[in-house]
């Protein structure tokens, strides 16, 4: 039976309300035998009442749902950012990601962060796939958003967009692409990869950018040549349009905002983020820490209810 994790994030924001309410929804499921464990302050989880766990052997003997808390008494201002809720929240993922290390726990999911709160309390990472990248000490991680219908993955993530084209070379997207395909051949997934273009009408055979001719066509032609179903590159303010009745293949894009604009704009609520690239299956929902509404019982979970389902989905490939 899997186990897991949920980190309710910065616990100022909406963080401990959609896990609530996600946990909630899920473990009415009689079917379903995931365990679930919260690592959070309880005094944060005042609509639950889920058995309160501190130890290993806890976690193992848990029946469906527990709270994991053995955390500080932090105070902060419910929809403000602070140091407080920076802190508190890094220390609900350091130890979730130690239960994982151990193989306790099969998959985490994390609750929003504030990049702004971390920074408040110290903590060098800009967020979440930063800091588990360095964790787990792999080479490469990619951040990717999923739904039924549209998949992306990013070339680059939280970056200035004028530091794109240092990284814009042909060996480290080439590099990446490999990287991709191997971790959707490890989630068993037969997707074909449609690359964006970087600039307006995929440079339009060089008269608007040379990118695509100096470097993306060409690795995009190496790649077909040996045998990986990729094309390209498309413009992109055709491309979601092109691909929006097929679930065959997920969309590469160069930067943050490139992919997620088209994708939050159909998918905010039920669309998911997995981070690639881990020895573990990491899923957040796709929205932030949304303080201007923290503490008035109005957030929607459906994000963070989608990655419930999802880890059901690929929890068996880990």
């Amino acid at each position: 039976m899997s186990v897991i994790g949920i980190t309710i994030g910065d616990p100022f924001g909406i963080g401990p309300e959609i896990t609530e309410k996600s946990v909630l929804n899920f473990s009415k499921n009689q079917k379903s035998k995931t365990k679930i464990v919260i690592f959070g302050s309880k005094k944060y989880l005042k609509n639950i009442d889920f058995p309160v766990v501190d130890s290993e052997k806890d976690i193992r003997m848990i029946e469906r749902v527990a709270i994991f808390d053995t955390f500080p008494s932090e105070d902060g201002e419910i929809g403000k950012p602070s140091s407080s809720g920076g802190r508190i929240s890094f220390l609900y993922l350091e130890k979730a990601l130690q239960f994982a290390k151990s193989g306790i726990l099969s998959s985490i999911i994390t609750g929003p962060i504030s990049k702004i709160a971390w920074e408040m309390a110290g903590i060098k990472y800009k967020g979440h796939t930063d800091f588990l990248k360095d964790y787990f000490g792999v080479d490469r991680v990619a951040m990717t958003f999923w739904s039924e219908d549209i998949k992306i993955a990013l070339f680059t993530h939280h970056i200035p967009l004028k530091n794109l084209w240092e990284r814009l070379k042909r060996e480290e997207l080439e590099s990446f692409l490999e990287f991709l395909f191997g971790e959707l051949k490890r989630l068993n997934l037969d997707l074909e990869v449609l690359v964006a273009g970087l600039n307006p009408h995929a440079g339009e055979e060089g008269t608007i950018g040379e990118e695509e001719e100096e470097i993306i066509k060409p690795v995009i032609e190496k790649m077909k040549g040996i045998g990986f179903k990729i094309s390209g590159p498309y413009p992109s303010d055709s491309l979601f349009h092109r691909i929006k009745d097929r679930k065959d293949v997920i969309l590469l894009c160069f930067y943050h905002d490139q992919g997620l604009i088209p994708f939050k704009l159909v998918h905010f609520k039920d669309g998911i983020h997995m981070t690639l690239g881990l020895p573990i299956l990491r899923l957040s929902p796709v929205h932030g820490t949304a303080f201007d509404i923290a503490g008035k019982g109005i957030a929607d979970p459906s994000s963070m209810l989608q990655c419930l389902s999802w880890l059901e989905k690929f929890s068996e490939k880990f």
